[in-house]
């Protein structure tokens, strides 16, 4: 714009020629708008849409960028001139400073790196309100190099309103404008040209700015991205971009890799764009009160592509044809130096003569020129044309230092073990020190940011196991209030089913409309074609390379990266963990320890900051200043447990302790590393994180409920006394029954029949889970119109009963997989207690006085059948394995008249007068002390107790007989079916239930396994067991990505071929489902010798190893197996094969009969325990009568490995000498433990 006439005399000689002057200024300005009306008004540009608008040749482009180069440039510089001459004239302050100016020139200019930069947003145009964005807020954020080097910022939301609807209002501002008002600095930041500024806009409908303001607790409550742009912020001399910008916003996916000049390629969101103000901070008082707003936006440009110096010049700004003259070219590069080296010689001569840097005459940079159609005014023409001159630094602007290291190691690194409770998914780690004051430290000359490898561990729920990766930084220059910040990235899951989900509510979405736009200057400010040489740059920036296989530890480079640690760019697959709306959680730990000052080292003055060591000094230490491992600077290499906190990311003077409790906590959520320096850390195995013991859960009371007799018993039974006997049903059976009966009688201490038999069926109507039992012989019709609760009964009117008399209850179920009948399990109670102690006679002596077991009682169901040699009571099952939350309901009563609520003869026919109703459970009467659950089962009930009620009717098409329930049948019908079902046949006997399908496996208890003992082994050695998963396998490749259990408790009393261990259970928690995971176990002898008074443990070369599946059908094996043994230990292919296969009928042998190097040791075996961790009590060490399953062992052969044949030198012979058992297994444990990294070492080096 024209400079205002200030006023002054028109008497001074001066002043009247400096008017003279803008005048004739003024009237070229006015020829050179002439000059681009008649430009606008061509035919061509005007009939077609802006980006298929026809571009003249090159002769006439050339010819038009000339001329409004020179004339733009000449009368700037004149301007320029007259205002200096002015400002020297005449005094600041007769000039109007009411108010700043918002049209004041804010042009590049020299960079303060301490003072830093401000970025003042104003408003956003073009926002489509068709679509229902009624509401959004920017989230800006630092890039270099496409790597985030600051935290995310957002701004709280504003709304998002129409501008007008006036006839000269533009297209931009009848679509929508938001009115941010927002400031942002950026102080202490290093100036490079590869710096840029992201800039991210969220928009939404129906967003509540108090309740769900950006980075706050609730996810659910963030508006999602709807466009973005990236614009650069400094020049190739390091001056600041300053100016008045809009920035033309792009449709998502983010892509922060993205080339400036890329962007073109990316549809424009709308016709939306940024307006902001980018200004040094000496500026910010001026602009800081200016008055912007959209009535402006004509003040705003859009922001050229800075010209690199190793690139091309765009075709608008060159002066001369390029001449490709390849031996000129080449003559002129040997030349170069020749004139270089003779100007360093006279420099070297005369010191003092040095020549001052020389500006080019005319233009040097492209000549923007704004949207034409954009322009509301001529004045907005004439504004928006500006020229870029080459921004040379003038001499006499010194660059202002950064700060200066205070400890430079050569070593700084971080190991990754694990992060928890976070979403399955691919998870990556972006590491980046800093300080309190925002600033980024520097790992040689690049700034300290890293990239952990991508990580997808999938055996572990809610897990991610980094096996000790590690992310390097070398040469890093460090603060006494350095930190390091961590953000994790997570790109999770996407099942199909969710996949169809989004698709469809993508479809629902209202349609918005998309245009191209302008990177960040207008097309005809580009180069119409690129060279040869740019098209092949540019495909080589697209075939991106994959990111590289994690480095062996001990190497000095960043896994996945080069020599430096640099990230390689990211792989198709993972491009997303790259986005920033991947950011789901950050947390921060700071890298030096708090050390406490010294007396009267306060009033000391400081020392100067140390200097980083040049390429020259030879590298090693911390260079002249500060080192490493001096007290002051102490590096916090302990484990920590960091806990993850809420996104966006604080800023960084919140990263304090101090401060931690402002931060909103992700709940449960923890990272798990530690940093080390001067030399990497000796690896070490991994231990289970998660192996700690259930913690206590509650049950409701509808589940169980602990109940005991109030009062002794004290009426005395006589010998003829009636005695009747209910059972009412069965509560909490395994997930594989089907229809169940109940079958029992009472039995003597010598297993002999006392009185009739009881035979019941399940009531129709009652869950196959938790039947109802009625008597077998009852009218099925006539009992539909009764309750539930009428239950089988058994008259036991003996006129002598045996006072060691017991009640012998046994289940029967057609099991859901076979098809077949089976046994459940067995229940006892006895029918006499003595009146003086309660426990059951031992005798049958007449004369001792007992009384009747009166009252209503809750027994546990056992698995196996009793040991008939042993004398038959109600604790015969005392050491047998039971069934988890199974139980019987039963009653006992003396006499007819003694019956509680007995119904009247009159209400019901002869057959059912003698029938009574069941009492409720919940009622608390049932005495259930003998079955008061464990931790265990405390969580079995509550999984149970969720299953969905399947009655007896309905069960019908689960007992192997489809066809016959495809015709309706009546109850009386079903019932004859059921109890032909449940009839044994004479050809076949029941076989007991595999106890393996109680419960569902869940993660979060776990699986527990113990190795016994082996039999036959073909050696005479102390002999070790080690325990592996076989998914991920990590201890036979080498790795530590999972935990490792190895045996420690030799049993010392045992044979040398036959050796056993008492470690007990191993627990692993929050383990996959994974329906190929197996256990593998490998035997491992140890050479013990005492030589030279001196103990040696070597590992033998005796080797042996067998596997054992963990899940069936989502439940956890459960039981105490023999499974045979291999040579060597488990190959890679062996191990593919487990990954892949389960053995066919329990043939594990034949499983791997064709892999090579797999042979089967003849006879020998090995004996472990496996169960769902919350069944561990059913088969503990004190369950001794636990039958061994060999389901695994070849039939044919299961006599060879049945045949114990036992040593007569037990382990205690091979003690050296003065050492004991204790001693042994202490020295055991330290030893053992290093020698399987050596061997696991070996291994990964073949």
């Amino acid at each position: 714009p024209p400079l205002q006439q200030s006023a002054v005399a028109v008497d001074d000689p001066q002043l009247r020629w400096l008017q003279e002057q803008i005048q004739k200024c003024d009237a070229q300005n006015q020829q050179l708008l002439a000059e681009i009306r008649a430009t606008q008004a061509a035919p061509v540009a005007r009939s077609l849409p802006y980006h298929t608008a026809h571009t003249p040749d090159d002769a006439t482009k050339r010819l038009a960028g000339l001329r409004q180069e020179v004339a733009v440039a000449t009368e700037e510089l004149r301007l320029r001139r007259i205002q200096a001459q002015l400002k020297a004239i005449r005094p600041v302050q007769s000039l109007n400073t009411a108010a700043p100016d918002a049209s004041t020139d804010l042009s590049p200019s020299p960079y303060d790196p301490k003072a830093g930069f401000v970025v003042l947003w104003d408003f956003a145009m073009g926002i489509p309100l068709g679509a229902g964005l009624d509401h959004c807020h920017l989230s800006v954020s630092l890039l270099k190099r496409g790597k985030s080097i600051s935290s995310l910022q957002a701004f709280p939301p504003v709304p998002c309103s129409s501008g007008g609807q006036t006839v000269d209002s533009s297209a931009e501002l009848r679509d929508g404008v938001a009115v941010f008002e927002a400031e942002q600095a950026y102080p202490r930041l290093s100036p490079s040209e590869d710096i840029t500024l992201l800039i991210q806009l969220h928009a939404g409908h129906g967003f509540s700015a108090v309740s769900a303001a950006p980075g706050g607790e609730e996810e659910s409550g963030e508006l999602p991205l709807v466009a973005w742009a990236v614009t650069e912020l400094f020049d190739q001399h390091h001056n600041l971009l300053s100016g008045r910008w809009k920035v033309p916003l792009r449709v998502p996916p983010l892509k922060r890799f993205t080339s400036i000049s890329g962007l073109n390629d990316i549809v424009q969101f709308h016709r939306c764009g940024v307006h902001f103000r980018l200004l040094n901070a000496r500026d910010l008082e001026m602009q800081r009160d200016a008055v912007m707003g959209v009535g402006r936006r004509q003040l705003y440009r859009y922001m050229p592509i800075v010209t690199r110096e190793r690139q091309p010049a765009s075709d608008v700004v060159r002066h001369k044809e390029p001449v490709q003259e390849p031996k000129k070219t080449k003559r002129r590069k040997h030349k170069e130096p020749e004139k270089r080296k003779k100007q360093e010689k006279e420099e070297a001569k005369n010191p003092t003569k040095k020549k001052l840097p020389v500006r080019k005459k005319g233009p040097t940079g492209p000549v923007e020129v704004a949207d034409y159609y954009s322009s509301d005014s001529e004045l907005s023409v004439l504004s928006a044309i500006s020229i870029t001159p080459e921004p040379t630094p003038p001499p006499e602007s010194p660059v202002i230092p950064v700060d200066e290291p205070e400890v430079l190691l050569d070593l700084l690194g971080i190991e990754l073990w694990r992060l928890k409770h976070v979403a399955e998914g691919k998870v990556r780690l972006q590491f980046s020190a800093k300080r309190l004051n925002g600033t980024i430290c520097k790992s040689g000359e690049d700034d300290m940011i890293r990239s952990a490898p991508v990580t997808d561990s999938c055996y572990k729920v809610e897990v991610q196991n980094f096996g000790k990766t590690k992310v390097v930084f070398t040469r890093a220059g460090l603060f006494q209030d350095s930190f390091l910040l961590v953000e994790i990235f997570l790109q999770p899951y996407v099942s199909k089913q969710q996949q169809t989900q989004a698709q469809r509510q993508d479809q629902a979405k209202p349609p918005v409309s998309t245009s191209t736009a302008p990177a960040l200057a207008p097309r005809s400010a580009q180069p119409k074609s690129t060279s040869k040489s740019q098209q092949s740059q540019r495909s080589s920036k697209q075939q991106a390379p994959k990111p590289q296989q994690q480095q062996q530890p001990g190497s000095r480079t960043a896994a996945g990266g080069d020599e430096d640690g640099n990230r390689p760019p990211p792989s198709r697959q993972d491009a997303g963990l790259y986005a920033e709306e991947r950011l789901i959680s950050w947390t921060f730990l700071k890298i030096f320890k708090d050390t406490p000052v010294q007396p009267g080292q306060a009033d000391q003055p400081s020392a100067p900051p140390a200097v980083p060591p040049t390429d020259d000094d030879g590298g090693g230490g911390a260079g002249d200043g500060q080192e490493a491992g001096d007290d002051q600077f102490e590096l916090d290499d302990a484990l920590h447990d960091l806990p993850l906190y809420s996104t966006p990311v604080a800023s960084c003077d919140m990263c304090t302790d101090e401060k931690r409790s402002e931060l909103t906590r992700r709940p449960r959520y923890s990272l798990r590393l530690r940093m080390f320096s001067e030399s990497y850390p000796h690896p070490d195995l991994l231990e289970e994180s998660d192996d700690s013991d259930l913690e206590d859960v509650t049950v409701s009371p509808e589940v169980f409920l602990l109940h005991d007799r109030a009062m002794p018993l004290t009426h005395r039974y006589r010998d003829g006394d009636p005695i009747i006997v209910f059972v009412d049903g069965a509560r909490f059976l395994p997930d594989n029954v089907t229809v169940t009966k109940a079958s029992g009688r009472v039995l003597d201490k010598h297993y002999n029949p006392v009185g009739k038999d009881l035979t019941s069926l399940p009531y129709l109507f009652s869950d196959i889970y938790s039947p109802h039992y009625v008597p077998a012989d009852t009218d099925r019709n006539k009992l539909n119109s009764f309750t539930e609760k009428i239950s089988c009964r058994l008259d036991v009117d003996e006129p002598e009963i045996p006072r060691t008399a017991t009640l012998a209850l046994k289940i029967y179920t057609v099991d859901g997989y076979s098809k077949r009948i089976a046994t459940v399990g067995y229940a006892m109670l006895k029918l006499f207690v003595t009146m003086a102690t309660g426990d059951q006679p031992s005798n049958d002596t007449t004369s001792m006085k007992v009384a009747l077991n009166e009252g209503c009682h809750q027994l546990r169901i056992y698995a196996h059948e009793p040991n008939m040699k042993s004398t038959l009571s109600e604790n015969v099952f005392k050491n047998n394995r039971f069934i988890p939350c199974a139980t019987l309901l039963v009653r006992i009563y003396k006499n007819r008249l003694a019956i509680p609520g007995r119904l009247p003869d009159s209400a019901t026919s002869s057959t059912f007068q003698d029938l009574v109703d069941a009492p409720a459970y919940r009622d608390g009467v049932y005495i259930s002390t003998t079955c008061k659950p464990t931790m265990g089962e405390k969580y079995i009930y509550n999984a149970l107790s969720s299953r969905l009620a399947v009655p007896a009717k309905n069960s019908v098409p689960l007992l192997g007989d489809p066809s016959w329930s495809r015709v309706d049948r009546t109850d009386a019908e079903i019932a004859e079916f059921i109890k032909g079902k449940l009839s044994r046949s004479l050809d076949s006997e029941p076989y007991d239930l595999d106890l393996t399908y109680i419960s569902k496996y869940t993660p979060n208890t776990g699986i527990v396994l113990s190795v016994d003992e082996a039999s036959n082994l073909p050696w005479k050695k102390a002999t070790y067991a080690i325990m592996s998963f076989s998914t991920p396998g990590s201890f036979f490749k080498g790795e530590f990505h999972d935990s490792v259990k190895y045996t420690t408790k030799l049993d010392w009393t045992s044979s040398q071929n036959n050796p056993i261990w008492r470690d007990g259970f191993w627990r692993f928690r929050r383990r996959h489902l994974h329906f190929h995971l197996y256990a593998v176990i490998m035997l491992q002898t140890l050479d013990i010798a005492f030589r030279r008074n001196k103990l040696k443990i070597h590992l033998g070369n005796e080797q042996a190893w067998t596997a054992m599946p963990v899940f069936s059908d989502g439940y956890v094996f459960t039981d105490r197996y023999q499974l045979p043994l291999f040579q060597g230990r488990p190959s890679d292919q062996a191990l593919e094969v487990l990954r892949t296969s389960v053995p066919s009928k329990g043939d594990l042998i034949g499983l791997l009969k064709d892999v090579k190097k797999t042979k089967p040791i003849d006879g020998a075996s090995l004996t472990l325990r496996i169960a769902d961790s919350r069944r561990q009590e059913e088969i503990d060490d004190s369950k001794e009568s636990i039958p061994v399953n060999r389901w695994y062992l070849p039939e044919e052969k299961r006599n060879r490995y049945t045949n114990k044949k036992t040593d007569k030198k037990t382990m205690a012979a091979l003690l050296p000498p003065n050492e004991t058992e204790e001693s042994m297994e202490e020295k055991i444990a330290e030893n053992f433990r290093q020698l399987l990294l050596v061997t696991m070492t070996s291994w990964k080096t073949k």
